[in-house]
């Protein structure tokens, strides 16, 4: 059971709802069950990947000469 409203200035706030057969709670008919989830496979290391580590590499030595460089003045 729930109730059908939770406005206060509704007058049927306090009515309740009643869970019939049409709900699906109560039937007869056995349920299916769900297919199993797909096989997902790990990617392999691709072209991305190694731009990826590229551009971390690239990035960490331009901040050590930036801090190299500003440390000279």
């Amino acid at each position: 059971m729930s109730q059908a409203s939770s406005d206060l200035d509704d007058p049927f706030a306090n009515a309740m709802i009643e869970a019939g057969p049409e709900d699906g709670m109560m039937s007869e008919e056995p349920v299916a069950m769900a297919p199993p989830p797909p096989q997902y496979r790990k990617q392999d290391f691709g072209i991305y990947s190694v731009m990826l580590i590229l551009s971390f590499v690239f990035l960490m030595f331009a901040a050590i000469m930036f801090f190299v460089e500003a440390g000279k003045y």
